[in-house]
């Protein structure tokens, strides 16, 4: 991969990291931002980062509702608005997916390991 691209995935991968938790994301948007079709953009991030963008943007949110959870200030539908969610029910069965336990039986003392998805 040539230096030209490498900065171009790298400049979007900050920018997920900007993005990721807003409730429009969308993946096509960016690639056609960095002058790319949505499958190369894709296949392109994946072979950088071992994952492809959404995987990453996944990724970051599983991480701030995590975050959210420990700080145990927010009601449910708080964090699930704040990681981009657009209901409670999805984010909690989301979570639970992710992490093999409900955000609400999530125990901020516990060492929960990110599941491969």
């Amino acid at each position: 991969m040539n230096k030209e691209k490498s900065l171009i995935l790298e400049r979007a991968r900050l920018r997920l990291n900007v993005v990721a938790l807003q409730h429009d994301l969308s993946i096509e948007r960016m690639a056609k931002e960095l002058g790319m079709c949505r499958s190369n953009f894709i296949r392109a991030f994946k072979k950088v980062y071992a994952k492809c963008p959404l995987e990453y943007c996944q990724e970051i949110r599983l991480k701030k509702a995590i975050d959210l959870l420990k700080e145990d200030r927010y009601m449910m539908k708080e964090i699930a608005d704040m990681i981009g969610m657009s209901s409670i029910y999805h984010f909690s069965k989301w979570f639970k997916d992710r992490t093999g336990t409900s955000p609400t039986n999530y125990d901020a003392n516990e060492n929960i390991s990110l599941c491969d998805y």
